[in-house]
């Protein structure tokens, strides 16, 4: 059962609640427009065009909030579920230097001006340093790049889920009330990062390539094999199973490397939480309250990684390596805002007001990009990273109905 029907289900129960109790009741539907912080900073690229996380800005988005509840007596019981859905931004640019792809990046023979080169730990970097016995295999003695005029791209999305149940003192005999409850928070990310561009490797010792004329001298391999690839856990998913190939003056021949880095986390967390709110009443149309919740909560963590490399130009090699992950992290959440009440009738209330969610060790989409180390036997490794802060905010509208 989702928890939409749980409410609907609860809303049921209090409508069928026997009158013996004198119980009442209250039903308010609000518009979100929230925001959220980026807590995010992972370094995509470094150099002279610098791209990070930290540099998208979320904006707000829409969502709606549901809420239903009843007073028994002198205690109250309320339900209520909320969805904001949409969170998005991007990144784009330009790279008017090489992109270097292993760990030439200072190398003035091959680079002269400088290069720029990928911020984190990534699949291309470790085929691109590849050691082997075989001369077509080994990386180490090339310098492997995309052209300047590669097309750098982010994107970040994310979406929040949260559902609760309140018990505690009635708002209808004090100015003041506490409670204690359970809450469900599910927060949804997905980030992406591209590199697209021209493909070509010069030898690091003499910048030489294939079709020069002697000397220098071009050394062998001429690309980013196939076997340097799988070495690095990449699978080779469609097209030639045969790597990237240098450009050849002597051959018109330009292979393009499109490489997309995505990260994906799903974070539900469970937990219960302590409430306390005061409402005053300065007039018998308008009320205003503050209100405050702080709970403990189990975050059962999931996430993913991959990397696809999409040939272009004059080679349709495409390469593939991810990775899942689960964790459980305990969390700790603070909830608190401000709400007005403007009375139409004794019945109808619009409603208004701003709050604040704060949730911490969430698994941030951004943070699993290039999160990937090497075990003891060589093979990689991704280990979710689910230390990461929420930070949620924004407005509410709504209407409110008692009986």
């Amino acid at each position: 059962m989702t928890k939409f029907n749980w409410l609907f289900a609860f809303c049921l129960i209090l409508a069928a609640s026997p009158q013996a109790i004198q119980a009442q009741g209250w039903f308010e539907a609000d518009y979100l427009f929230w925001s959220r912080g980026n807590d995010s900073s992972r370094q995509f690229i470094q150099g002279s065009s610098p791209m990070n996380s930290e540099d998208f800005d979320i904006g707000f988005s829409n969502g709606y909030r549901l809420t239903v509840g009843t007073a028994l007596g002198d205690y109250e019981l309320e339900a209520q579920y909320s969805k904001v859905d949409g969170w998005s931004d991007s990144l784009s640019g330009v790279l008017a230097r090489p992109l270097a792809l292993d760990d030439d990046g200072g190398n003035a023979i091959v680079y002269p001006a400088g290069a720029d080169s990928l911020g984190f730990r990534n699949g291309l970097f470790d085929a691109a340093t590849f050691a082997s016995q075989s001369i077509i295999s080994n990386e180490q003695s090339e310098s492997e790049f995309l052209l300047p005029g590669t097309v750098t791209a982010g994107s970040y999305t994310g979406k929040l889920q949260d559902f609760q149940v309140n018990f505690g003192t009635s708002r209808t005999k004090n100015w003041y009330r506490f409670g204690v409850g359970y809450r469900n928070i599910r927060i949804q990310e997905g980030a992406g990062f591209l590199a697209s561009g021209g493909f070509n490797a010069l030898d690091n010792n003499d910048a030489a390539g294939p079709g020069g004329v002697a000397p220098p001298v071009n050394d062998p391999n001429d690309g980013l094999s196939h076997a340097a690839l799988t070495a690095a856990g990449f699978t080779n998913i469609g097209g030639g199973a045969d790597g990237y190939d240098a450009i050849n003056p002597a051959v018109p021949t330009l292979d393009r490397i499109s490489a997309l880095f995505n990260g994906q986390t799903d974070n539900e967390l469970n937990g219960l939480q302590l409430s306390a709110a005061a409402r005053m009443v300065p007039s018998e149309i308008f009320e205003f309250e503050v209100f405050g919740r702080l709970g403990l909560f189990h975050n059962r963590a999931s996430g993913g990684y991959a990397e696809l490399l999409a040939g272009g130009g004059t080679d349709n090699s495409n390469y593939l390596r991810s990775f899942v992950n689960d964790r459980e992290r305990g969390s700790f959440g603070a909830n608190f805002g401000i709400k007005g009440l403007l009375n139409i009738t004794d019945y109808i209330s619009l409603t208004a007001g701003y709050e604040v969610l704060v949730l911490t060790n969430i698994a941030l989409a951004p943070d699993q990009i290039g999160n990937v180390q090497r075990d003891l036997f060589g093979n990689p490794h991704y280990a979710l990273n689910a230390s990461g802060l929420f930070f949620g905010h924004g407005g509410n509208l709504g209407l409110e109905i008692r009986w």
